[in-house]
């Protein structure tokens, strides 16, 4: 029971781990987003049912706020965002 318990617990945080560690295109520490990667990265959660972590951005245009709305209840962080 225990057991179970353990191997669920683990899969679920494993499941969690953020979608977007890395920016299509391998721009890891990029501090910008375009409307197309935004609308892939998207894409990819609604697909995997995950969250996306995007606190190194620190602005977004209109665009990729757009884009970043059809997240479909999963959790979006954009902590490091001073501007739109």
């Amino acid at each position: 029971m225990i057991m179970k318990f353990f191997m669920t617990t683990l899969f679920i945080l494993c499941h969690g781990i953020c979608l977007a560690q890395d920016l299509p295109g391998g721009q890891k520490n990029s501090t910008s987003l375009t409307a197309e990667q935004a609308a892939e990265l998207v894409l990819k959660a609604n697909k995997s049912n995950q969250s996306l972590n995007l606190d190194r951005l620190t602005s977004i245009d209109r665009e990729v706020a757009h884009e970043l709305a059809r997240l479909k209840g999963f959790s979006l962080s954009l902590k490091g965002l001073t501007s739109i």
